[in-house]
């Protein structure tokens, strides 16, 4: 029985049910940019892979219609007087991707992102277009095949890992991750890329035998694709974390086959769309750095405020939903928060523990803390004006998702363990409590919207 119920197989059956559902539920453009987004996978498929810079955006030429699809459905968002129903679900069927009227539409907050970060949402459009041109079907098709994506490869990431294996399944449902995962948005392919390389490094750390030339090829294509996913380049030197023993010979050289083309590839894009990049909100990138680096102190402190904005960001990355103005109750992510703790040390008697040196330790959350200041600080270059900090504003949770498992494994690694053989009874809690959970945020959902 225990075989037939593995963690694997539960998530691939409560993301699959819950996720399909979110993707028909939630009305077109509910997700955080997903008009962007949208518009940049058009414009892909579409042939441009760059995107046009036109007066002080970057944008391209796409279907006048989505002029009327925008219209019927943005003014929802932030309003949450305003609803839709199925009647208008079902009337903007009717509304065509017709090429013969072309408009200049805007994402220069999108325009710099690789296709990589939407080669889900493109196989979907692709397939759509083969049955019609309906502008919410082409947008439902990529909104399911990036489910499907982040499904398989949440089942790949647990697994492959051979420990937390509760706790990643935790992450990849969380409802800001699933419903993110069924919409339109360019966070599925990171997150899916990133869990799973980062589960084949938890394995390598694991593994008695060396890391063989076909892991190697695995490790640097997942940093290349990770790298070109909103350029996330930084979280692929967790790969330091694998003690340097498991490489066996010509240590550096492996490291170097693994991240070389990884960062080749980030420079390569990042010198092909450096002529359209916009700066956003009033935002002055180098003057924006200079003062960070005249006022450190400063920095430090919005980073690194008291814990309650650091639970507000965990809080946002676990409950929030729409534009940052739905949540499920509070005590749901208590609930989370004390599964997390209790699937990190409560482990099966027949579970292997994983165990790193205390220099290991030291470099993991070191690589954690780093990536958490890179990721803050490209945030502050990108979207707010020089010596001007609102971390409330600027620092939303779903952007540190992708950091929940190296800080998970922390907690693990940190905790003592306690092996018994009612573990299962933890597994049967956390599952009764995820479902009950999404059917909550359902519920929420349909509330807000119809």
């Amino acid at each position: 029985m225990e075989k037939i119920f593995t963690p694997e197989k539960i998530f691939v059956f409560i993301a699959l049910f819950f996720g399909l559902l979110l993707s028909l539920i939630t009305p077109p453009y509910q997700i955080p940019d997903e008009p962007q987004h949208l518009y940049r996978a058009f414009s892909i498929v579409n042939g441009n892979i760059i995107a046009i810079k036109k007066d002080n955006t970057a944008g391209d030429y796409l279907s006048a219609n989505l002029d009327i699809f925008h219209e019927k459905f943005a003014s929802i968002v932030h309003n949450l007087d305003k609803k839709t129903s199925v009647k208008d679900l079902k009337q903007s069927l009717e509304i065509k991707y017709d090429k013969s009227r072309k408009l200049f539409y805007s994402f220069s907050n999108t325009a710099l992102y690789s296709p990589v970060c939407y080669l889900p949402q493109i196989a979907g459009i692709l397939t759509a277009k083969l049955f019609t041109t309906s502008v919410i079907s082409l947008l439902l098709c990529g909104r399911i095949f990036s489910l499907l994506f982040y499904t398989i490869l949440g089942y790949l990431a647990i697994k492959t890992i051979p420990v937390l294996k509760w706790g990643t399944l935790l992450i990849l449902l969380t409802p800001m991750n699933l419903i993110v995962s069924s919409g339109f948005s360019a966070d599925t392919v990171l997150l899916g890329f990133g869990i799973l390389y980062f589960a084949k490094i938890i394995q390598c750390c694991f593994s008695d035998s060396q890391i063989s030339t076909k892991e190697i090829i695995w490790l640097s294509a997942l940093a290349v694709l990770i790298s070109l996913a909103k350029q996330s380049f930084l979280f692929t030197l967790f790969v330091f974390v694998i003690p340097k023993k498991k490489f066996g010979a010509k240590y550096f050289l492996k490291i170097i086959s693994i991240l070389l083309p990884a960062l080749s590839a980030i420079i390569i894009w990042s010198l092909m769309v450096k002529n359209i990049y916009i700066p956003l909100n009033n935002a002055d990138a180098p003057a924006q750095l200079q003062y960070i680096f005249t006022h450190p102190v400063e920095y430090l402190t919005v980073l690194f405020k008291p814990t309650y904005d650091s639970l507000i960001i965990l809080y946002e990355a676990i409950c929030i939903m729409g534009w940052l103005e739905l949540s499920i109750p509070k005590y749901y992510y208590f609930i989370y928060i004390v599964l997390f703790v209790f699937n990190s040390f409560v482990v099966s008697k027949d579970e292997p523990v994983l165990k790193l040196s205390t220099h290991k330790k030291f470099i993991l959350t070191a690589l954690c803390i780093l990536n958490y200041i890179a990721i803050s600080t490209l945030l502050y270059l990108s979207w707010a004006a020089p010596g001007e900090f609102y971390p409330t504003m600027v620092l939303q949770g779903r952007y540190f998702a992708l950091l929940m498992l190296p800080v998970f494994s922390i907690m693990y690694l940190l905790l003592p363990h306690i092996k018994t053989s009612k573990a299962r009874y933890m597994h049967l809690t956390t599952v009764f409590a995820l479902v009950i959970m999404l059917f909550e945020v359902l519920r929420v959902l349909i509330m807000r919207f119809y």
